[in-house]
């Protein structure tokens, strides 16, 4: 864990209605755009990262709320998308949405 700069966060219906944040952390850590990319796509939201790479063109860079940055997935029931999870704050975003997939699995058997 990286104490200093750790931010997580949750995004159920629109609303952020969990977020926890290291008091060290910098102010660029408190934005919550990862967790609207990953419940609007409904994909992990490092995937758009990947899809500018092979389109630098792409215009969804450019909708409110959408950033590409590794560190949030989706959280589902079934197949339906009810929200996003994300972390930041960890030398990578894969180790940010590992820690985020952690979670997730953690309370799986809850989500109904």
């Amino acid at each position: 864990m990286f104490p200093s700069t750790l931010r997580c966060g949750a995004l159920m219906l629109g609303c952020v209605f969990a977020s926890a944040l290291a008091p060290t952390a910098g102010a660029q850590l408190l934005n919550h755009k990862d967790l609207s990319t990953a419940r609007t796509f409904r994909s992990p939201s490092g995937a758009l990262v990947d899809r500018l790479k092979a389109d630098p063109t792409l215009g969804l860079i450019h909708l409110t709320n959408v950033i590409a940055n590794q560190g949030a997935l989706p959280i589902k029931v079934g197949d339906e998308v009810i929200g996003a999870a994300g972390a930041s704050g960890a030398p990578g975003g894969e180790k940010d949405e590992a820690c985020v997939k952690a979670g997730i699995d953690k309370v799986a058997d809850q989500l109904k």
